[in-house]
This record gives C-alpha cells, structure tokens and sequence, in this order.
C-alpha cells in the first residue's frame, strides 16, 4: 500500500468562504458591541464576526479536501496570516513542524495580504526569502506558489492591488530560483472568488485542486 505524503500549507485566503449575508459592517459591529455591554454580553464574539464574516466550506468543497487520498495536509494556516517576519512567529512554525514530522515537505502561498495590507510585491518578496531562508533548515523539499490574482470586489477596490497581485509571480519566480526551491505560478490560473475579490468561491476551491494536484504530485512524490 502507498503510504500517504504529508505536506505541510503555509497559506492565508484560500481556505475561508465570506458570506455576502454574513459580514457585519463597521456600523454594525458597533451598535452589537453597545447592544452586548448593555447586557453584559462578552464582545469578543462581535470581533470575531468582523473578522472571519461567515465561516469555511466544509470538507468536501474545500481544495485540501479535494487533493485525493495519497496526501496528508497539515493545514498550518490562519485567516490574515501574513509573511512571517519576526522571529518569535518563526519559532512557533518551527516547532509546529517539528512535531508534526516525519513529513514529505512544505507548500507556501503566503503574499496577498501582504499587499492588501499595504506592502509592494517587491517588500512581499524580500520577506518571502527571510521566511524561506528560515524554512530550509527543516531539510524539506518546499514548494512556493504565486497567489492567484486578487479581482475587483469589496476588498480590491482599486487597480494598483490588481496590478501589484500580477507582479507578484514575478519577484517570487526569480526568488524560488534563487533560493533553489520549486515554484508554482497560480496567478494564471483564473481562479473564481466571491465578492471580496479574494476568498475563493466553491468552483474557485475545485479548480484550484485540480490545477495544484499534478503539481503536488511532482514535487513531493
């Protein structure tokens, strides 16, 4: 019998669907937040709900779900996670991996909120090579993708985002390169998303399995 590959993911949006019907808006977060202190009510519930807006697609539609049984994915994501840039995240993802192995490798497709959060792709990429030069001691094979292309929508309100989403794959083709790892371009892959312009829609999370699974399966296996 074939035994499973365990990857582990370094990734942000991909795995979170934003309900339209479920995001609270500023406005609203604030008149919950007055309604939960009249009543005693913990608030940190309301900070939730702005921050995750709905909750994710369960197994089965999700792209992890979607990769076949020959793979063990150890999802090390988080919803806004960034480039790891200090040095005390870094020990956290060290020692998660740690106690995680044996594994086959490591998939990273970190970048996106980076740029929405203000950074340059060029500022994207230099921290991508800190995190990856981090990564290397683990002494597993590491696959980074380029982030599919954000799209207009109520995250993506302007073309600048757009364009510093295309020049992405760019910087992190030349920094794989560089740091002799492999490199996966997801950026041409037109991935659907929901109205955020970032969080892949049900048909965005198939597609993207399909597309990602002959690339898993020659790096890793």
């Amino acid at each position: 019998k074939t035994r499973q590959r365990r990857v582990f993911l370094f990734f942000a949006h991909s795995l979170q669907i934003f309900r339209e019907h479920d995001i609270m808006s500023a406005n609203e977060v604030v008149k919950w937040q007055s309604a939960s202190s009249a009543s005693a009510t913990p608030t940190h519930m309301a900070m939730t709900l702005a921050a995750f807006g709905g909750a994710r697609y369960p197994d089965g539609v999700r792209w992890t779900s979607r990769l076949g049984s020959a793979w063990d994915i150890q999802n090390l994501g988080e919803n806004g996670r960034e480039i790891p840039a200090s040095s005390f995240a870094v020990r956290v993802l060290l020692s998660q991996i740690r106690s995680r192995l044996p594994a086959d490798g490591l998939c990273l497709m970190l970048g996106t909120n980076d740029l929405l959060c203000g950074a340059s792709p060029a500022e994207a990429a230099e921290r991508m090579r800190i995190f990856i030069s981090d990564l290397l001691v683990c002494g597993l094979p590491l696959l980074l993708v380029a982030p599919p292309l954000m799209q207009s929508g109520t995250w993506v309100e302007s073309d600048a985002l757009i364009r510093s989403s295309e020049q992405l794959a760019p910087f992190y083709r030349d920094l794989a390169a560089l740091c002799g790892v492999s490199f996966c371009d997801a950026s041409g892959w037109d991935i659907p998303v929901v109205f955020d312009g970032v969080h892949f829609s049900e048909q965005g999370h198939r597609r993207f399995a399909e597309q990602l699974e002959p690339v898993f399966a020659q790096t890793f296996l």
